[in-house]
């Protein structure tokens, strides 16, 4: 009743204290999008879908947390990470760029989105090779590239459940799983990103499902959340915690180069984070199943959050990209791909 009153008497937060808030944000995950380019451009996904709706909201903020430590129960697609990625040596740059990636495939122009998601191909070229224990792997393959972009989706759902302000429908859930598998998609390298940035329909196309992606159509990624279900559960032979998932769980419980000020946030992100794994995923990790200490921390979660929505105001993303919906198309103003090329150069 007090939040919903204030979200009334401060529809866009609360003067001075949310651009406070709004600098501790983009420290942490990079500045928003450049949402002039392509005025009129609805993006791959657009106003009225499940993703602006889910992830217009502040509880989402610990989704690509999760979403890592759920990745890192895979031994072999973290061994792939540790040794081509920057995740020690720069975290919270990895962060931004991760971050970068989701911002523009979710809340992008289409051109930003396939450019984006091109560069994510172009990265993935690179990361090809074998574990300590001689195991293949490819960022191209299409069990990874599913391992990982369900991650993504779940954890979405996950932290919506544990902590949104209103309940998930059965109805909005499959419509994000379905949106969420179009982006996917798009990272495999059998999809031909530069004909589709080419085609000015593509973005439309998309979104009617009239684009083959293999990924889709050869059931990697589902469409739905017991498709979602499945698929996750059919990973689980293949998950462990090895000695370099070990390694990597407490040093992302206390990340060395993390800023001061950053601290706190990223305490409350663990916890909570922690409390909304399943049991097969906590005891991967070593951590007690409690029910009770579950739903303390997420009442607790739920009331910071529900803070952060009377003070900030409603999230930067979702009011850019239908900014950039509702501009007029200009002659000449197009995608410009500088955010691609720097998620290129910075990785």
């Amino acid at each position: 009743m007090i939040s919903s009153l204030a979200s009334r008497v401060f529809p866009r937060g609360v003067p001075g204290v949310r651009s406070v808030m709004q600098h501790g944000v983009h420290t942490m995950f990079g500045d928003p999008f450049d949402a002039t380019v392509d005025p009129g451009d609805p993006g791959l996904m657009g106003p009225g879908s499940a993703t602006w709706q889910l992830l217009g909201e502040p509880c989402v903020m610990p989704m690509g947390f999760r979403a890592l430590l759920v990745q890192m129960l895979h031994p072999i697609a973290l061994e792939a990470v540790h040794t081509h990625g920057s995740f020690a040596d720069d975290f919270l740059g990895r962060i931004k760029r991760t971050a970068l990636y989701l911002q523009l495939a979710n809340f992008g122009s289409t051109g930003q989105a396939l450019d984006i998601s091109a560069t994510v191909q172009r990265i993935h070229r690179r990361v090809v090779g074998r574990t300590a224990q001689d195991e293949p792997y490819s960022a191209g393959d299409p069990h990874y590239l599913a391992w990982v972009g369900m991650t993504f989706t779940e954890s979405t759902l996950a932290v919506h459940r544990a902590f949104g302000q209103r309940p998930v429908t059965d109805e909005l859930a499959d419509r994000f799983v379905a949106e969420q598998a179009v982006l996917n998609a798009l990272l495999d390298p059998r999809v031909d990103l530069d004909a589709l940035r080419g085609d000015p329909d593509a973005g439309a196309r998309l979104r009617d499902g009239e684009v083959p992606l293999p990924l889709v159509e050869e059931g990697w990624v589902p469409t739905d959340v017991v498709g979602l279900t499945r698929r996750l559960a059919e990973f689980q032979p293949e998950l462990e915690l090895r000695e370099l998932g070990r390694a990597s769980f407490r040093w992302l419980l206390d990340p060395p180069d993390l800023p001061r000020a950053q601290r706190a946030g990223w305490r409350v992100f663990v916890t909570s984070t922690l409390a909304t794994l399943p049991p097969q995923w906590r005891d991967l990790l070593d951590q007690p199943d409690s029910p009770l200490r579950d739903a303390v921390v997420a009442g607790g979660t739920r009331t910071l959050f529900d803070l952060f929505r009377v003070l900030h105001g409603p999230l930067t993303l979702p009011s850019l990209a239908a900014s950039r919906v509702e501009r007029r198309p200009v002659a000449g103003n197009g995608n410009t791909g500088d955010e691609g090329a720097q998620l290129q150069r910075a990785t």
